[in-house]
């Protein structure tokens, strides 16, 4: 079975369902936002399956339209154009991811910062020709990143100078598994593996089986796992630089960048692996447990309410005290 979802200005979403009838598995596949997604699922009823899918795609396909930095008619690239002009009216599901971005910017002592574009546009770690920025220009871009900037009013933002843009590509492939989670609740469907990129959602176990099985990345061989999560009704996100890198001089720059330095973060090899209650939990986990190092990280995850999970760097095997309650490693 095939579908194609098509947004209001034209993107479209080739979505592949399938059904397995050895595990009694719906396996809906899609690309977007950058990634492979997927979600697998277990429903009595195929029509629930096809609703499902249907709400998943176009909520997605919505969601980037949006909220992508990359689309030149989304919202964020208006209200990037309008950096140092004026505000931009915005809508409640907006205000409500904006803060959402300044949660994140707390919790994370300022590591996940949504308005470190500049920053990140600078050191171009998207594709090659990759460049090294001095230290001039390092300082010029950190002078526009910084949430507390950021003005917001009951129902527009404002980026008060030029040269200031908004991302919220930090997390918001967690942000879309948790709503695309939401939405296989609301149709009844309990029992689900949400996965874009490895980030990833479950619900209740799969039929016949006491959990689901998540493979634990490994940094030296990215295309095999140091061992399994068994898991259910939990959240899982991976941060790392072992994929995304490259080399200049000797020197290996990884895609993950301190937004107090304004520089990719050096340990290229270092993978962090979080379990908690939400995707968007997991991901500021992981993502500042990298950024911070191998004793602060696990320290910042281990005080994390429900919260577990490991830190790998150069062969190097960190666990928080309940991580191998979920976890057998290879």
């Amino acid at each position: 079975m095939a579908s194609a979802i098509t947004d209001r200005i034209g993107k479209r979403i080739e979505a592949q369902l399938a059904f397995d009838d050895s595990s009694r598995l719906f396996n809906l596949r899609f690309p977007a936002m950058g990634t492979n997604c997927r979600a697998l699922f277990h429903s009595n009823s195929r029509q629930a399956a096809t609703d499902f899918s249907l709400a998943t795609t176009q909520w997605v396909a919505d969601f980037e339209t949006k909220y992508s930095r990359f689309r030149d008619d989304s919202m964020i690239s208006g209200i990037n154009r309008l950096a140092g002009i004026c505000e931009m009216e915005i809508d409640l599901e907006a205000s409500h991811i904006f803060d959402l971005c300044g949660e994140l910017f707390f919790a994370s002592g300022g590591l996940l910062d949504a308005t470190a574009l500049p920053v990140m546009e600078l050191w171009n770690l998207g594709s090659p020709p990759y460049r090294i920025p001095d230290d001039n220009e390092i300082a010029e871009a950190l002078d526009l990143v910084g949430w507390g900037k950021v003005e917001r009013s009951s129902n527009g933002i404002y980026l008060p100078i030029t040269g200031m843009k908004l991302d919220i590509g930090g997390f918001g492939k967690e942000f879309a598994v948790d709503r695309v989670s939401e939405i296989a609740v609301q149709l009844g469907i309990e029992s689900f593996l949400i996965d874009f990129g490895r980030d990833i959602r479950l619900g209740e176990p799969p039929p016949r089986l006491d959990f689901w099985n998540v493979g634990i990345a490994d940094p030296a061989n990215p295309h095999q796992s140091n061992g399994t999560l068994h898991l259910h009704s939990k959240a899982v996100a991976t941060s790392g630089n072992y994929i995304r890198n490259f080399e200049h001089e000797g020197k290996t720059y990884g895609h993950i960048i301190d937004p107090r330095s304004g520089r990719p973060i050096a340990r290229s090899t270092l993978t962090a692996t979080v379990i908690a209650n939400t995707c968007i939990e997991a991901g500021r986990l992981s993502t500042t447990a990298c950024i911070l190092g191998l004793e602060e990280g696990l320290e910042s995850i281990e005080s994390s309410y429900a919260s577990e999970g490991t830190i790998s760097y150069n062969n190097k095997l960190l666990t928080t005290s309940g991580f191998y309650e979920y976890a057998q490693i290879n």
